[in-house]
């Protein structure tokens, strides 16, 4: 395994740690990992530093993103199926973050959940 990505951290971190850890049997030896977070899950960066992860940390300007999302969720809400796995995706993150064991950093009260629901392409969240 060459590439690992990952939208959202495991419950568990140390689960993430062996995830990653599969990406140095890629490619003579070596191998990289893709973790997008929040802002507010910045406290997992200290948490992988700790444990000896060579991180190379790159932000993105939101203002970039609003013209693709709305070109997103209008394919996504157009078809009732992408919707339905959006939905279900939405909820599993939901339920991921409620379940974190490293609460203080995965606090679902930090979450701003119309913004979360946009992220999958879902247009009003009810």
């Amino acid at each position: 395994l060459a590439w690992h990505h990952q939208f959202s951290p495991p419950t568990d971190p140390k689960e993430y740690v062996h995830r990653i850890g599969r990406t140095g049997r890629g490619i003579r030896g070596k191998g990289w990992s893709l973790l997008l977070i929040l802002p507010s899950e910045m406290g997992l960066l200290k948490f992988l530093k700790k444990n000896r992860f060579i991180l190379e940390e790159f932000r993105f300007p939101f203002k970039n993103f609003s013209f693709l999302n709305e070109r997103i969720k209008n394919i996504i809400n157009k078809n009732f199926f992408l919707k339905k796995m959006g939905k279900e995706a939405f909820s599993s993150f939901i339920n991921s973050y409620k379940n974190h064991i490293l609460r203080n950093i995965f606090d679902p009260k930090k979450l701003n959940i119309e913004k979360i629901y946009s992220c999958y392409g879902l247009k009003r969240y009810s």
